[in-house]
């Protein structure tokens, strides 16, 4: 817990020192939170088909099968986590902050083709 917090500060007394205004500091820690919020999500999926592989892998003992199924709990409980992170955050820009959405996409083609309305869209 101390070290996770440790970090956390690391993270974020740097943008405290830079901001303009509580405005700015908030926009920064909800752009973080946006960023990292697809990762969580990949990740979650990753340990839950992890805990998958070892639950057929292990079928044949009732421990390797509790123990996939642990995994498994475990990784849907930080999907269910990880879109909440994404939801809440997804609430701070939009209807709080009243900013633009920016909601991740992938491109196809030349990033010289690529213009900022078709990433934030028109709003922006």
């Amino acid at each position: 817990m101390v070290c996770t917090l440790g970090v956390l500060a690391l993270v974020f007394i740097p943008l405290s020192v830079h901001a303009q205004t509580f405005a700015y500091l908030v926009r920064s820690i909800v752009d973080f939170l946006a960023f990292l919020a697809p990762f969580l999500v990949a990740i979650m999926v990753l340990v839950f088909f992890w805990g998958l592989v070892k639950f057929i892998a292990r079928s044949g003992s009732e421990e390797g099968r509790r123990e996939g199924k642990q995994v498994m709990v475990w990784g849907l409980i930080g999907i269910t986590i990880a879109v909440s992170i994404w939801g809440i955050v997804a609430f701070l820009i939009r209807d709080i902050f009243g900013l633009p959405l920016v909601i991740p996409q992938v491109r196809n083609g030349d990033l010289e083709d690529a213009t900022d309305s078709a990433i934030y869209g028109s709003d922006f």
